[in-house]
């Protein structure tokens, strides 16, 4: 991989994003560098509701196997 800056994708917990981010991390580790996982935070009343249908512990799985991708958590809270 090649690029200017850091690299990151999107880590959803899907099968898609779970396979590019452990095989981008792979490849970045031998570089010596970290990969930036993009997790968007569901609030807590949604993760309720719709618990069966959220992938989020596939995400946290992922986190936890491959340390060396960075989780950044995007909040979907709104102000209105």
């Amino acid at each position: 991989m090649t690029g200017r800056g850091r690299i990151g994708c999107e880590l959803s917990g899907g099968l898609d994003s779970s396979s590019i981010a452990a095989v981008a991390a792979d490849q970045l580790s031998r570089r010596d560098e970290r990969l930036i996982g993009v997790t968007q935070a569901t609030q807590e009343d949604f993760q309720r509701r719709y618990a069966l249908l959220s992938e989020g512990h596939f995400a946290d799985a992922v986190y936890a196997h491959y340390p060396q991708i960075e989780r950044v958590n995007v909040d979907n809270r709104t102000d209105n």
